[in-house]
């Protein structure tokens, strides 16, 4: 993987040829100061290509790439797979921005500035971004590995899984509550050193991965209705079109429940691949990516879950045990109704992501095509801020708007893997 930014001196960066107001700036570093979860550990892999595109929803995309088969013969095998066939991951460009009376603005030393507007525009700006990028992001992880109440080894069993596919970084974020899970067993994250502004969060090093909390990273509640119900569950089919796993479950619940987002289901058989399409010993995780209502007279639930790749063999996310590539449907399917699917036993759970460096994109727009000679920005490690003023002659008042416009998401889901561990 590429490698992903390195955090600065704890100063407000100069080196960026963009940044041209100093208050401006400011309203950048409040941002940057709450957004480790974009900026560390991240790549922008599409600068070359933003210049002045800040149009909503404008899609780049991400390439996988596939490989051939390796063969232990000095002849190339008949069949043997010689084309390649690549795989996109699209992220669109989502815009945010805040306005403010232009008086309140205006006319202020950098310390007022600072105080009654960048630290307010700053940190909203960048959760909401926040909140809908960690909400996208948190099923599209290849693998998952739960805790019981108490436990805290998948933490470890994550980024030994991950160290084993690639050689890069590992960083994690999660819930507040993690870590006061693990010292409370008398565990601990060994300090790590970083600049000032870079500290919020941050928890320390805990087997292999470097640790932050992070605000709006969901817990998993799961009923005890649905847990019962999935005992005996079955695998009914994978609509591979609109990404639905659907299961027949053991029994009908008891009482009507919800499914909730961030559930992970798991069917037999059925493993993560690696960063090159090779089989893992490690279960791959369906992970639902929106709520789903179960009544007591259902039989069966849809879930809806982040896309499955499997065909091709290099930038496929899933396989069976021995490798074989995984056929959903047809004469040859080799995933039915006799394997089991399961989730977690009922409870509340507190999550973590757990990525490796270089997994994650993140950028924002230098440049945007409504600018104007009165317009103003600045940047702070990656994160620009754009300022302009809007005139309302009807009104004859004065806005000034700040935006944001970010292009931010897991590119590479076989290096992500989520942790779920249960609350006491």
């Amino acid at each position: 993987m590429a490698q992903a930014r390195t955090i600065p001196a704890p100063a407000i960066s100069s080196a960026n040829q963009f940044e041209t107001n100093y208050q401006t700036e400011l309203v950048a570093l409040r941002g940057a100061q709450i957004a480790p979860y974009f900026t560390v550990g991240s790549k922008a892999y599409f600068g070359d290509q933003l210049f002045g595109k800040n149009r909503n929803g404008q899609v780049y995309g991400f390439v996988i790439q596939d490989r051939t088969e390796v063969e232990n013969s000095l002849a190339i095998g008949a069949g043997a797979k010689t084309n390649l066939v690549e795989r996109v991951v699209n992220l669109a460009i989502e815009p945010w921005h805040m306005s403010e009376k232009t008086n309140v603005v205006e006319g202020k030393t950098d310390d007022e500035f600072d105080k009654r507007v960048a630290e307010k525009i700053g940190p909203a700006l960048l959760q909401g971004a926040l909140k809908k990028s960690i909400k996208n992001d948190f099923a599209k992880s290849a693998t998952c590995f739960i805790g019981k109440a108490g436990e805290f080894e998948p933490l470890s069993m994550a980024t030994a899984h991950l160290s084993s596919i690639t050689s890069e970084p590992l960083y994690g974020f999660c819930d507040s509550m993690v870590e006061a899970l693990v010292t409370s067993r008398g565990a601990q994250f060994v300090p790590v050193s970083a600049p000032a502004m870079y500290k919020q969060g941050l928890i320390g090093h805990f087997h292999g991965a470097d640790y932050r909390s992070v605000r709006f990273i969901p817990r998993v509640k799961i009923s005890t209705a649905f847990a019962n119900a999935m005992s005996g569950a079955k695998f009914a089919s994978f609509n591979s079109t609109t990404n639905t796993l659907t299961i027949t479950l053991g029994a009908s619940p008891a009482s009507a429940t919800v499914v909730k987002a961030g559930t992970p289901f798991f069917v037999s058989d059925i493993v993560a691949c690696d960063t090159v399409g090779d089989a893992t010993t490690e279960p791959y995780a369906f992970i639902a990516t929106e709520d789903v209502s179960v009544a007591t007279t259902d039989s069966t639930v849809a879930i809806k879950v982040d896309e499955v790749p499997v065909s091709v063999l290099g930038t496929r996310v899933a396989s069976l045990e021995d490798g074989s590539i995984i056929e959903w449907s047809g004469a040859n399917a080799n995933v039915t109704s006799a394997n089991d699917v399961t989730c977690p036993e009922a409870g509340t759970y507190f999550a973590a992501l757990i990525r490796a460096n270089g997994s994650f994109e993140f950028e924002t727009l230098d440049t945007i095509d409504v600018a104007t000679p009165e317009s103003k920005k600045g940047s702070v490690e990656g994160i620009t801020i754009h300022q302009n003023r809007l005139i309302d002659m009807g009104q004859f008042v004065n806005d000034t708007r700040f935006d944001l416009f970010t292009l931010s998401g897991v590119v590479e889901k076989r290096a992500q893997s989520l942790v779920l561990l249960k609350a006491k």
